[in-house]
């Protein structure tokens, strides 16, 4: 889901993200509210990536969120978070396919999913600061 998604959206140039990261705290309002707990987007543009906004997605019947950050080169990757109040915790996975990216675990109630078209290096560190932000 969380790479269907990426694909789907990443080479938008007119609408992106649904809601720009302009206002972000109306996104985050309403994604929580949508997604039944606290979301939080992550400040990655210390890792050289700014948030560009986010969007709702359908995930098997309940609901998703999706925010899409870019770097200077306009490499593009997206955080997929979606409840998941029943699964149990689980550390990073990595998955590839396609060429495509994804690490993804399970937190307290929460599933996320970092997906990108960058080094295998580079989407562990951008995984990691968004793990430790949302801790």
């Amino acid at each position: 889901m969380a790479m269907d998604a990426h694909l789907t959206f990443v080479n938008e140039v007119i609408h992106p993200v649904e809601v720009q990261a302009a206002e972000e705290d109306y996104l985050l309002k309403w994604l929580s509210s949508r997604l039944g707990g606290a979301i939080q987007a992550p400040d990655l543009a210390p890792a050289g990536f700014v948030l560009l906004g986010g969007r709702l997605l359908p995930n098997m019947g309940k609901n998703a969120g999706q925010f899409m950050y870019e770097n200077n080169s306009g490499a593009r990757v997206t955080l997929y978070v979606t409840p998941t109040p029943d699964a149990a915790e689980m550390a990073f996975q990595f998955l590839e396919l396609n060429g495509l990216e994804a690490f993804y675990w399970v937190d307290k109630d929460m599933s996320y999913a970092l997906v990108g078209q960058v080094s295998k290096d580079a989407l562990r560190g951008l995984a990691v600061e968004v793990y430790e932000q949302l801790i």
